[in-house]
């Protein structure tokens, strides 16, 4: 089994091996790591309306209600205003990528931890 669960994944997989898995009391690691659409090479259009769809559901707010139909439970679950955050570095991200919009989801008490230096 590997380590470093999502706050999607956490909790089905605690269901699964309750005898062997435990949830850190108190602390949480955040690992930027963002996720991509690959479409071929040859259906440059088909990249464009992802992207486009994707700009419209985020100004108009769909993605964000989806967003949170899909996690707030686990969020609530995680207890996370009791937790202290690292911050973990991604050497896979480019300096110039932008900052993940964690608003939706981390506490406001946590959102100032992700400015601190991060952990190698």
């Amino acid at each position: 089994m590997r380590s470093g669960l999502g706050i999607n994944e956490i909790w089905p997989e605690l269901q699964r091996h309750k005898n062997s898995l435990a949830v850190a009391d108190g602390v949480m690691l955040f690992y930027p790591n963002p996720v991509y659409f690959f479409v071929s090479k040859d259906r440059p259009e088909l990249a464009a309306k992802i992207e486009l769809g994707l700009a419209k559901a985020l100004k108009n707010g769909s993605y964000k209600a989806l967003f949170l139909a899909w996690h707030t439970e686990m969020i609530a679950l995680s207890q996370l205003p009791k937790r202290s955050l690292i911050r973990l570095k991604n050497p896979n991200i480019s300096p110039y990528f932008p900052q993940i919009d964690t608003s939706w989801w981390l506490p406001d008490k946590l959102q100032g931890q992700l400015s601190q230096p991060r952990v190698q």
